[in-house]
């Protein structure tokens, strides 16, 4: 999960209080805007402080700042990886994204590939990547959901049934995959399309 306001942070640490006597978070850190560290990162290692206030190691150009906020016990923060199938989605059972400014849902579809369901905020590009309505009930099985990240209860209870309901799991993770296929063809036939009409401009 980003550790940005924007990104939902704030939202998905109240989340991992809730559930800290079940569940173990993990929040990665890096892509954007000011991220919220743990208490005591910062000053207990300068590297880290560096790092994260004249960029981060993914790209040098994107500028981060830092604020410390309490973390519970049952939360992991990483430092931002290049290596984020084994870092992160490895050891990922489901992927929450409450982003309110990302318009395209990449971390949904790196997660279906993995066949790790993701909860993400209303918003089109997740809609359209996650080939999910805004209106979906949250009861039905998908690879992808879509809910108010305000709406703390209703993430709640779904958190709640996808990591006990065994069965419901399995359906999503399913379902998650079957979506990623989906996209990999669009892709390639669209490559297709793109590669046909090019030949045909250029013989005129």
């Amino acid at each position: 999960f980003p550790v940005t306001i924007q990104a939902g942070v704030l939202q998905a640490l109240t989340l991992a209080r809730q559930t800290k006597d079940y569940y173990p978070w993990l929040f990665c850190g890096g892509g954007y805007g000011e991220q919220m560290v743990p208490k005591g990162l910062l000053l207990e290692d300068p590297v880290t402080k560096r790092m994260l206030s004249a960029g981060n190691i993914m790209s040098r150009r994107q500028h981060l700042r830092a604020r410390e906020v309490r973390y519970p016990e049952n939360a992991t923060f990483i430092l931002p990886t290049k290596n984020i199938r084994d870092d992160v989605y490895a050891k990922t059972k489901l992927m929450w994204f409450l982003s309110s400014i990302d318009t395209w849902g990449m971390v949904a579809l790196e997660s279906f590939c993995s066949g790790i369901p993701v909860v993400a905020h209303y918003h089109k590009g997740f809609a359209e990547s996650m080939a999910v309505h805004p209106q979906s009930n949250v009861l039905k099985p998908s690879g992808g959901f879509l809910v108010d990240r305000e709406a703390g209860q209703t993430c709640y209870n779904l958190c709640v049934r996808l990591m006990q309901d065994q069965p419901f799991y399995d359906e999503c993770s399913a379902l998650a995959r079957v979506r990623a296929r989906e996209v990999e063809s669009l892709a390639q036939r669209q490559l297709h399309e793109l590669d046909a009409l090019l030949k045909d401009i250029k013989n005129g």
